[in-house]
């Protein structure tokens, strides 16, 4: 709980909220400016500069006579803006107030006098930058024709750390256990085959299986004196491109089996006629199944040489069919498409046959209307894929007012560890956040600190940071569903985030003072401990 805000306020009262030891004394809570062992936040203050007419600003307000920082501080400056050409009334750090390029102090400061969109940083922890525990005074922020100047003033750091100023931070956090997508992890799941899905990607090696129970036999009929069948299926070359998290596809062709192997007439397994099998459900079952069980599983139509091998069993009408990739590389079992809507309109394999009116009829585009045959839900099982991590940042500001600060989608390594997955977060996140004119990245807006078992996220905004996770699609390849589930080959894809950080200007301890000048135990009203 926070220190009330009005009444009685005792040292006790201070030691029970932020800690410390007897004798009690006030220099003990002192205001610090951020946990110096943190970086950004309130650590790195920042402003726009800005020249409005003849008024020099700092953000939307008119540059104030006075500023003060502490030792550990960084001031940083956005030197541009549409409204001033900084050629002609540049931004100086000087000894001086007078107005122009003169008695520009260099040691700690980069970019001083740029007449260029870029950062100025006045690095306060410099040894050149003298401060006491009351303020000293370091140097003046002025222009070229502005007559307002902004003196700066250089505080001590406390030595004790009681109070801190709170700025935005979360939380994010990732199981020990953690482990992201795997393309070579079997999903067993049987699931429908969405619209933007494909089949399974398989890995050398590794096979997918596809599952229906046919609702009838062809609404053509079969050609009365019995018809062989044909079994079909598309195939690709697939291709993992680690660097964008997408596969390429290329080198199409259809793998066959039949069983008519010979393509003549004669008695065997064909259907209708005084064949084995009638146009029943569970015919047209064991009739698909003996097509690919002929030759050993091996292709017998179209192709002969495809290192892939089928195998089929029958339960009544349920058929049940496994590809097994004996390749040395990954292969796209691609989809059928027919006319139909919902999920019984895309189809692992196509079937062949000779309807009742003699002609050659298949199942993605027979039946009435061309909108294909065996119209019920054709499920497959398949392979998981890389997780794609979504973390978008939002600002809940002290004046209640909320803002989206931005999002980044992290593509994680195949079957990321936590630690694998921390990496890349940070990596990614520290190359985005950064400010436009900071081409070495090195003061970003967002900023992350490892802790246990993720990061502390800090922003230089007093309020509330919220990250949320949600993990994404991969409507381009396989998967429609969030990558963060079992579907995805995901043993433990959680993701804690919690959001810490101010909701009032006295929860961020700003009526605390920051320097040993004229302390009362009446600053500090509301003030709060460490989130």
């Amino acid at each position: 709980m926070a220190l009330q805000t009005s009444g009685a306020i005792s040292f006790a009262d201070l030691q029970t909220e932020f800690g410390g030891s007897n004798p009690v004394s006030l220099s003990e809570y002192v205001r610090n400016i951020g946990d110096t062992s943190l970086a950004g936040g309130a650590n790195e203050i920042r402003y726009t500069s800005i020249v409005d007419g003849s008024t020099f600003k700092l953000g939307a307000d008119t540059a104030p006579a006075n500023l003060i920082f502490q030792k550990h501080q960084k001031l940083i400056l956005e030197v541009t803006d549409a409204n001033m050409t900084f050629s002609s009334n540049k931004l100086y750090f000087s000894t001086s107030q007078t107005l122009g390029n003169n008695n520009l102090i260099t040691t700690g400061v980069t970019n001083n006098a740029t007449s260029t969109d870029a950062l100025m940083v006045i690095d306060f922890s410099n040894a050149g930058f003298s401060s006491s525990a009351n303020g000293t005074l370091v140097g003046y922020l002025k222009t070229d024709l502005c007559s307002n100047v902004t003196a700066i003033y250089l505080a001590d750091t406390p030595t004790t750390n009681y109070v801190q100023t709170h700025v935005a931070e979360a939380k994010f956090e990732l199981p020990s256990n953690f482990s992201g997508g795997d393309y070579n992890q079997k999903v067993s799941t049987y699931r429908d085959i969405g619209a933007t899905e494909n089949i399974a990607i398989i890995p050398a090696g590794g096979n997918a299986t596809m599952q229906v129970t046919l609702p009838g036999g062809a609404s053509g009929g079969v050609w009365a004196g019995g018809t062989w069948s044909y079994i079909t299926i598309n195939l690709y070359d697939a291709t993992y491109n680690s660097a964008n998290g997408q596969m390429t596809f290329d080198n199409y062709r259809q793998v066959g089996w039949t069983n008519n192997t010979s393509y003549t007439n004669g008695s065997g397994n064909y259907i209708g006629g005084s064949g084995a099998y009638s146009n029943t459900a569970s015919g047209w079952a064991s009739t698909v199944a003996s097509c690919l069980n002929s030759n050993s599983g091996a292709p017998n139509y179209q192709s002969t040489s495809e290192p892939v091998v089928a195998s089929a069993s029958t339960s009544g009408a349920t058929l049940t069919v496994t590809i097994t990739n004996n390749g040395s590389d990954r292969i796209l079992w691609h989809k059928y498409q027919t006319n139909q809507t919902g999920t019984a309109q895309f189809r692992p394999i196509n079937i062949g046959w000779q309807n009742n009116a003699g002609n050659f009829e298949m199942m993605y585009n027979g039946g009435a209307g061309g909108n294909g045959e065996f119209n019920t839900n054709w499920q497959r099982n398949e392979y998981g894929y890389p997780s794609l991590l979504r973390l978008q940042y939002d600002l809940q500001k002290v004046d209640g007012s909320s803002v989206n600060l931005s999002y980044y989608t992290h593509l994680l390594t195949n079957n990321a560890t936590r630690a694998e997955a921390l990496a890349t977060i940070k990596a990614d996140s520290e190359a985005y956040f950064h400010n436009a004119l900071d081409t070495g990245e090195t003061y970003p807006y967002l900023h992350y600190t490892s802790i246990t078992d993720g990061f502390k996220v800090r922003y230089f905004l007093g309020g509330r940071l919220t990250i949320t996770a949600t993990y994404q699609d991969f409507g381009y390849s396989q998967l429609e569903q969030g990558s963060g589930s079992a579907a995805n080959g995901v043993a433990n894809g959680t993701v804690t985030t919690t959001t810490l950080g101010p909701t009032s200007e006295q929860l961020m301890n700003k009526n605390i003072k920051f320097y040993k000048v004229n302390m009362g135990l009446s600053d500090y009203y509301g003030g709060e401990n460490d989130f």
